[in-house]
C-alpha cells in the first residue's frame, strides 16, 4: 500500500510529536518532514515534495492561510489541510478560498483527521463535520466594505493579532505595551469600523486580506 507522505506544520513541538506518532501508526500515512514556522514549511515543501501538508492556521511568523498559495507553488502536487483551533466560519471560508483542500478543528477526534487525509488524497474537499453547515455561506458584504484605510499601523497590528485568536495579554507582550493599551486599541478598532464585537473584527481582517499577509510593522 502506498503511504501518503505528509509534511506536518505546527509551531508547538509538543503537539507535533504525538500527532506524528498517530499518523505514522496508520498503514497508509507517514510524516516525512516537520516545520514550526511558515518559512520552514516553504523550505521543507520544496525539499521533500510531500503528497499532503497539514498546516496550522496560526504560525509565529505569518498566518497559515497566507502561506497556502506559496506552498502550492513550491510543491504543486501537494494538497493542503488546515489544522485550526478556530471554529469561526470565516476562517474556513478564507482557507478554502486560499486554496486549501481541507479544514479540521484541532479539538476533533483523530478519526476525523484520518478521514480528512484520505478524503483529500482522493482529490475531494473535506470540511470538519462541525463546520459543514457554514461551508457555502457568503461573506458579510457590510464587513468587507468597511474601509481598512482608516486604520493606523498600530491598529492594524493589533487587529492582526486579534484575528490570529491571541488573548490581550499575549498581544501586549508581543507589542511591548500594557493590556489596557491593547484594549484601548481594540475599542478604537470597533468604533472606527462600526463593528459590535471581536468576531466582526476577525471577519474583517480575513476578508480584507489583513490576516493574509505577514505581521504589519510599526
Amino acid at each position: 500500500m502506498d503511504r501518503t507522505r505528509i509534511l506536518l506544520v505546527d509551531d508547538h513541538a509538543m503537539l507535533r510529536e504525538p500527532l506524528k506518532l498517530l499518523l505514522d501508526a496508520q498503514a497508509d500515512m507517514e510524516v516525512i518532514a516537520e516545520a514550526g514556522t511558515a518559512a520552514a514549511a516553504l523550505q521543507q515543501a520544496g525539499s521533500f515534495n510531500p503528497d499532503l501538508i497539514l498546516l496550522d492556521i496560526t504560525l509565529p511568523d505569518r498566518s497559515g492561510i497566507s502561506v497556502v498559495p506559496e506552498l502550492q507553488e513550491r510543491s504543486p502536487a501537494a494538497r493542503i489541510i488546515m489544522l485550526s483551533m478556530h471554529t469561526e466560519p470565516t476562517y474556513l471560508r478564507a482557507a478554502l478560498a486560499a486554496g486549501a483542500a481541507g479544514y479540521v478543528i484541532k479539538a476533533s477526534t483523530p478519526e476525523v483527521l484520518f478521514d480528512a487525509i484520505r478524503t483529500v488524497k482522493r482529490g475531494e474537499t473535506f470540511v470538519d463535520p462541525t463546520l459543514r453547515q457554514h461551508e457555502a455561506e457568503p461573506a458579510n458584504n457590510a464587513i468587507s466594505a468597511a474601509p481598512a484605510s482608516r486604520l493606523s499601523e498600530r491598529e492594524r497590528q493589533v487587529l492582526y493579532w486579534l484575528a490570529q485568536g491571541m488573548r490581550y495579554q499575549a498581544i501586549a507582550e508581543r507589542m511591548g505595551v500594557s493590556v489596557k493599551t491593547v484594549e484601548t486599541y481594540r475599542s478604537r478598532l470597533t468604533a472606527k469600523l462600526g463593528f459590535k464585537d471581536r468576531a466582526d473584527l476577525m471577519r474583517f481582517a480575513i476578508e480584507t486580506g489583513i490576516l493574509g499577509h505577514s505581521l504589519p510593522t510599526v
